[in-house]
């Protein structure tokens, strides 16, 4: 008996997992505001993108020719290496683009925020050893 509850908490919490992960591509058409901003506070890019089915944050913001997102993927998701042709590592060995999502830092890396219509993203070149 116990280890059948035990294995039904297990399948119910795995189901959850599932589906509130959901996926990362839009599920539709609009647009986000991209708001870019280098170490010194400089605005390098601020501007709505707009996104069509299937899109992810990462292929929107690669293909756009001012945004210029480049990077590398792995089993943890997209690495931003660059945006706006700025390099987090020309700056410093201690710098990385900072996401936030409706201005709250998110919990999840780029290629794992779900697109919605009328969102904000920040990417913001950050020292991590001065981050709160």
């Amino acid at each position: 008996m116990r280890k059948r509850f035990l294995l039904l908490v297990v399948a119910l919490f795995a189901l959850i997992c599932f589906a509130a992960c959901g996926g990362t591509k839009a599920k539709g058409d609009g647009e986000i505001t991209l708001v870019v901003v280098d170490e010194a506070g400089k605005e390098l890019f601020n501007d709505e993108l707009a996104y069509f089915t299937g899109d992810t944050l990462v292929d929107v913001f690669t293909k756009d020719e001012k945004v210029k997102m480049t990077g590398s993927t792995s089993e943890y998701g997209f690495f931003i290496e660059s945006v706006c042709g700025k390099k987090a590592t020309d700056v410093g060995e201690t710098y990385f683009w900072n996401l936030k999502v409706n201005g709250e830092v998110s919990l999840v890396g780029i290629s794992s925020v779900v697109i919605e219509d009328g969102m904000k993203i920040e990417l913001i070149l950050t020292d991590w050893t001065k981050t709160e």
